[in-house]
């Protein structure tokens, strides 16, 4: 991720905007969808990744839901 370009457009998000960095995670691997140019190297698994995106997203439909 470009942490510039990020930080650059946050002001374009929604204050309540929440964002959740997956540390060791990296792009590729958050859909499975093989290397990308610019991603780098994963410092965890590909389960353990999808599983914390997969908890994060549990997370956010309940917050949602309002539970």
């Amino acid at each position: 991720m470009d942490r510039e370009r990020l930080e650059a457009a946050r002001s374009l998000l929604p204050p309540e905007t929440v964002v959740e960095v997956i540390a060791g995670g990296n792009h590729a691997r958050f859909g499975d969808y093989g290397p990308q140019p610019g991603d780098g190297e994963a410092a965890i698994s590909a389960p353990e990744q999808q599983a914390r995106a997969a908890d994060l997203t549990v997370q956010l439909l309940r917050a949602l839901d309002g539970g």
